[in-house]
């Protein structure tokens, strides 16, 4: 009845079909990157980010590419991802909705959907293992894959 949003659009205004209307989002709404235990993401709705900035930033000591993984940008660190809804995120690089590198996360009951970027416009894994369970990934456009890339990961 009252959904927890985690939401990057600082002015309210998100239209996923115009960036525009993006430019003054977070690059990411959620980041796990290094180490966090047995960490647990549970239970949100992660919306309006915008991964569009062409840089590194560091983050728990972890190099990270800021135009990627406008949803949830998980790097060198293995949360439990459960309950999730990713949706209207937006990258001008890669994984729209989530971008996992060099992870290996157990993700049970996941939606990706209507989030864009060039390749994996709703999910891009890199050099992972992703245990994935009940996994919906709908509405997701991209040039390279629009609902998932896998890249050097064991799919």
């Amino acid at each position: 009845n009252n959904p927890s949003i985690l939401s990057g659009d600082f002015n309210g205004n998100d239209d996923i079909s115009n960036p525009v209307t993006m430019k003054e989002n977070a690059y990411h709404v959620v980041i796990s990157a290094g180490e966090m235990g047995s960490a647990l993401i549970d239970g949100f709705t992660i919306t309006g980010g915008y991964a569009d900035y062409n840089k590194f930033v560091i983050v728990n000591g972890i190099e990270m590419y800021s135009a990627g993984g406008a949803g949830l940008y998980v790097k060198s660190s293995s949360p439990i991802i459960n309950n999730l809804i990713i949706t209207k995120n937006a990258s001008t690089y890669r994984g729209g909705g989530m971008l996992l590198v060099q992870s290996d996360s157990e993700i049970p009951n996941l939606a990706i959907k209507e989030n864009n970027a060039p390749n994996g416009g709703g999910i891009y894994i890199h050099q992972s293992e992703a245990k994935m369970v009940n996994i919906a990934v709908t509405n997701n456009s991209a040039i390279s894959g629009g609902g998932m890339v896998s890249r050097e990961s064991p799919f």
